[in-house]
């Protein structure tokens, strides 16, 4: 969490907090021509009526989640929202990419359908577990998505890109109800096919081919089909807010079935807090005190050079080089070191042009693009963010960040992430430089 407000100059002031992000990028317009930012709210516990109602005044509530909210607001009420004595949080939300890349192999799952019984002596095959995915829909007429008996595994399917019909508790999205997806009714297709390849190895019957099983064969399936495909169809993002409410549909469907529930989410994101504390964390921490099991996709990024951690101290600087990969109009460098330290950054573009940190919330421009430089401190740490938007596409190289240690003291670790909005695979990448690896 970022425990600040910012000044016109950029500075920092502990009272409240705003992610700096909610400054960044193109909002769209309201009717009163009032930039409207999608945001997501934390607060030490599940908002109460009264609570709702004070924050409704000010923009929309579109869902809510033990301490996690998802709101629109006009981008002039970000700190009035921010400063309700219930709000510990205002953010915004971050972008996730599916990374699922193969399916799990010689995990044991045979031995366990042929082995292991449950208390009645059934065999254990996922039979009367719900399996929630959140993902990029689902194809409903595939074999392998139905029982044997030839109806749906899918038993609710909200596609949050259509509208229409949302689901009760929520303001957008088209609901499928187990009756109109097992009559065909449903409009909710799967376009991109990874929520399809993401479904399938979690619950798939085998039918098609008799012989490829999903993991879970008898498990039931709700479906959230989120996000918006990018690069001409090519891949996909899904927004932090967005998740987050398909989360608590899930974990409502479930309730309501009075079905076990376990969630899988195959994408992931590098960009944001690494401590457990993002809003996206808490709310699954929340869902796993409640019993329900999360599973997350991990480590198809590991030769991509979007990490790189390094040494400081206040006698020697740290250059870090780094740059887009493909054409990217927008990048950004996440630098997080330990809280009782201070860390200036200055970012040197491909023009040479040096841009000290912190700069206005509205950016320094130069010759190759609008930089902005913020800092915040959270619970596990404090953030350096660097962002760079041009109007044309970005160098690919010939970028450095250069971390000065500017108080008295030992050696700090820090650690950065970088990422763009590259249709290429990595979307960026980091670079050889001074004090780190």
């Amino acid at each position: 969490m970022y425990f600040f407000t910012l000044d016109d100059e950029g500075h920092l002031n502990p009272p409240k907090v705003i992610d700096p992000f909610l400054f960044l990028g193109r909002h769209p317009l309201s009717s009163t021509n009032a930039r409207l930012v999608k945001a997501i709210i934390t607060s030490p516990g599940p908002l109460t009526h009264s609570q709702q109602v004070r924050l409704g005044s000010l923009g929309l509530i579109t869902g809510s989640v033990g301490r996690a909210t998802t709101v629109e607001l006009p981008l002039n009420a970000v700190e009035e929202a921010a400063s309700l004595d219930f709000v510990a949080g205002l953010f915004a939300p971050r972008s996730f990419h599916p990374t699922l890349d193969s399916s799990a192999s010689e995990i044991g799952a045979t031995y366990v359908w042929q082995n292991v019984t449950d208390a009645h002596g059934r065999s254990v095959d996922g039979s009367g577990v719900l399996i929630g995915v959140i993902d990029t829909g689902v194809d409903l007429s595939h074999p392998d998505l139905k029982f044997p008996n030839g109806t749906s595994k899918v038993l609710y399917l909200w596609d949050q890109t259509l509208q229409g019909k949302p689901p009760e508790g929520f303001t957008y999205g088209v609901e499928c109800s187990r009756n109109e997806i097992n009559s065909e009714r449903c409009p909710g297709r799967d376009t991109f096919g990874h929520g399809t390849h993401a479904a399938s190895i979690a619950a798939s019957s085998g039918i098609a081919s008799g012989n490829y099983r999903g993991i879970a064969p008898g498990a039931s399936l709700v479906v959230v089909k989120s996000g918006a495909p990018l690069c001409g169809g090519d891949s996909w993002t899904f927004e932090e807010n967005a998740i987050i409410d398909g989360l608590q549909y899930l974990f409502d469907r479930a309730q309501a079935l009075g079905m076990r529930l376990v969630i899988s989410l195959s994408f992931g994101g590098n960009i944001g807090s690494h401590d457990d504390t993002s809003p996206l964390e808490l709310v699954l921490d929340d869902l796993s005190a409640q019993g329900v099991v999360v599973t997350v996709a991990a480590g198809n990024e590991a030769d991509s050079q979007v990490h790189v951690t390094g040494s400081l101290s206040p006698a020697n600087s740290s250059r870090v080089g780094w740059g887009p990969t493909g054409e990217a109009h927008n990048a950004v460098v996440d630098v997080w070191y330990p809280t009782d330290r201070t860390v200036s950054a200055t970012l040197v573009t491909p023009s040479g042009e040096a841009v000290p940190g912190p700069t206005r919330t509205n950016g320094t421009k130069t010759a190759d693009g609008l930089v902005t430089i913020l800092s915040a401190t959270a619970t596990g740490g404090k953030e350096i963010m660097v962002s760079v938007l041009a109007n044309d596409t970005l160098q690919t190289s010939e970028w450095n960040v250069i971390l000065n240690a500017i108080d008295d003291g030992p050696s700090l670790k820090w650690d950065a992430w970088v990422d763009s909005d590259s249709c290429s695979y990595p979307a960026a990448s980091f670079m050889s430089g001074d004090g780190n690896s």
